[in-house]
């Protein structure tokens, strides 16, 4: 997701870009790439499944009143999927009040 640039400061060199599966280091899927130059060894690796999980929006709406809020303030109380995710919580528990025995 980001870019990451390396400087090494103590080589004027430019580092080689070597991959530890043999491929070339844009075929690759993984978000680590290895430099070496000489006796030095560079290791950068990105963590990009932890930005992947992060909803991009920052608001989602409530099922049962329908008013936005932060993901924050909301709960996924079932296995729906979507935008019929999220509720309140106190929107919940005042839907399982009105409606009484919720079991199967």
């Amino acid at each position: 997701m980001g870019e990451h640039t390396v400087v090494n400061a103590s080589q004027r060199r430019k580092p080689k870009v070597v991959d530890p599966t043999g491929k070339k280091p844009e075929m690759v899927g993984s978000s680590s790439s290895m430099t070496t130059d000489n006796d030095n060894v560079m290791m950068v690796v990105e963590h990009e499944e932890e930005d992947e999980q992060a909803p991009l929006i920052g608001l989602g709406e409530c099922r049962i009143c329908q008013k936005e809020d932060s993901f924050n303030n909301l709960e996924s109380p079932c296995a729906c999927s979507g935008s019929l995710k999220y509720a309140h919580i106190k929107c919940v528990q005042h839907w399982y009040n009105e409606k009484g025995d919720i079991t199967y």
